[in-house]
């Protein structure tokens, strides 16, 4: 059975719009090399990109990156831990501090601790 739909072909550095085209309508970016097909919210969804299709946002870019449609995890050039700053809204490296190795998987302390030998209590010291 012969298609009923053409694909339209464009040359362009956008996305098509959305407007130019029928729910379902492909569209070829000649200079882009990119298809793609309008959705049912009018947005013009892209299709088969390969790694073009895959992003990492901003909170994460300092930990992640896109290539060849696939997610891979940056070399931080030494071991570091992954966590969320709060303060920077974003996943990044902490940096391993004084007196803390990791060997492996295994995180390691050396030196002192508190100082302290037993936690103190107030509700123990109230009635004194």
């Amino acid at each position: 059975m012969p298609r009923k739909t053409n694909i339209i072909i464009r040359n362009g550095t956008t996305v098509p719009s959305g407007a130019d085209f029928n729910v379902g309508e492909p569209a070829w970016d000649k200079t882009a090399k990119k298809l793609y097909i309008k959705a049912d919210d009018n947005t013009m969804a892209e299709i088969g990109a390969g790694g073009s299709s895959v992003s990492i946002g901003t909170s994460a870019a300092d930990v992640l990156s896109a290539a060849a449609g696939e997610i891979t995890a940056d070399d931080a050039g030494e071991d570091k831990l992954v966590f969320w700053d709060d303060s920077a809204s974003k996943l990044t490296y902490l940096t391993v501090g004084s007196n803390l190795t990791i060997t492996d998987t295994t995180i390691a302390a050396t030196g002192g601790g508190g100082g302290g030998t037993e936690p103190s209590n107030p509700f123990l010291l109230m009635g004194a």
